[in-house]
């Protein structure tokens, strides 16, 4: 059976403070080409490619440095983030209501947190991805550095916290939505002094995400990513819902040095105050180079230079909605680093998003022959 998959409105539990929305994404395809899909005979090496003839939009894209790995580059990305676990209950009929017990039909658990999500992601679409963050003295943080190094993953920037707890996120999952909840715990406990500043120099890439829920890293995110543009990287930021319901912060200021923001449509609109995603995009854009929109069952939409462009969902039978807006980051930037123009870049972030929707667990990190292989098939 096909389904629009669409968890736009799914709620997070953060400490005691009680529901509220959480982050969004809905994508489709068609399942039956995803489950096994062949591995592409078309692999695109990676090069420089020239802007000459393109749309304003796409010459934009133009990065600091090509795609081509140097012996001074050891990593395509530096991820900076949320390392937790998730424990996934699927096959809910409904969400429980107070007092009430509903049955699940499958459990699951495994890693998360958005920014390993996206670190995984990367990693199987073959970009050389080193994570930065903090989990706790315990099995749930042994569990993390295990997973993401298992997915190819360099875990040498995260540290061990005797102090805190890793966090966690249980996660209520229906056909097509699901509920989260979640225990902040190491997540916030992030802070500027945890971070490897000579990471940067062996990077061509700087990714930060949950930005709302990095507690520790308040007052601090304009100089650690005015560090990351000096040291010669780009940059991309996802921010995730805001808990606070404040919106702002260092926004301000943060985004004169972010190449590439990844809002999802509610995100984009809270932030703004702007309730058309082409208008949120165009506003955003101003402040950065590219602002790329998720909008779930309607596709994605990016704005650069005063330029819109879209690109529509995919139709898929639906397996999971776990991480999908963090696989599609993870496509997004790995087309944006090979300097492909913006439309480009969506299509990447929506197959590779669709992939993940028709699988489960973490065979939803797609390679990149079978993003391209689905691409050259739609």
């Amino acid at each position: 059976m096909l389904y629009q998959l669409s968890y736009s409105r799914s709620f997070r539990l953060v400490g005691a403070a009680g529901l509220e929305p959480a982050t969004s994404w809905s994508q489709t395809t068609r399942a039956s080409k995803l489950r096994h899909a062949p591995p592409s005979v078309f692999y695109r090496k990676y090069a420089r490619r020239s802007t000459q003839g393109m749309s304003p939009c796409a010459s934009n894209l133009s990065t600091q440095t090509a795609f081509m790995p140097t012996e001074s580059h050891k990593f395509d990305i530096v991820m900076v983030g949320d390392v937790n676990v998730d424990i996934v209950f699927a096959g809910l009929r409904r969400l429980p209501a107070l007092g009430i017990e509903e049955l699940a039909a499958d459990l699951d658990f495994r890693g998360g947190g958005s920014v390993s999500n996206c670190a995984c992601a990367a990693a199987a679409l073959g970009l050389r991805v080193a994570m930065q963050g903090v989990v706790g003295n315990d099995p749930f943080g042994d569990y993390m550095v295990q997973h993401l190094a298992r997915r190819g993953v360099d875990v040498g920037g995260i540290r061990r916290l005797n102090d805190v707890k890793t966090g966690a996120t249980v996660a209520l999952s229906l056909p097509r939505d699901r509920a989260l909840a979640t225990y902040l715990g190491s997540i916030a406990a992030l802070k500027p002094e945890h971070l490897d500043s000579n990471l940067l120099s062996r990077a061509r890439h700087f990714h930060l995400g949950s930005y709302f829920l990095l507690h520790g890293l308040r007052g601090s995110f304009v100089r650690v990513f005015s560090e990351a543009k000096q040291a010669g990287l780009t940059t991309s930021l996802d921010l995730g819902w805001d808990p606070d319901q404040k919106w702002n912060g260092e926004l301000k200021q943060l985004l004169a040095s972010v190449d590439v923001l990844l809002p999802n449509e509610e995100e984009a609109a809270n932030i703004t105050g702007l309730s058309s995603p082409e208008e949120a995009a165009l506003a955003l854009a101003e402040k950065c180079r590219v602002a790329a929109v998720k909008r779930g069952e309607k596709g994605s939409l990016a704005c650069s230079a005063g330029e819109i462009v879209r690109q529509p969902a995919f139709a898929v039978e639906v397996a999971d909605t776990t991480a999908l807006g963090d696989c599609f980051n993870a496509g997004f930037l790995l087309a944006w680093l090979e300097e492909r123009p913006l439309d480009q870049c969506l299509r990447y972030g929506n197959a590779s998003a669709a992939i993940a929707a028709a699988r489960l667990g973490d065979a939803r990190y797609a390679s990149r022959d079978e993003v391209e292989a689905l691409l050259l098939e739609s």
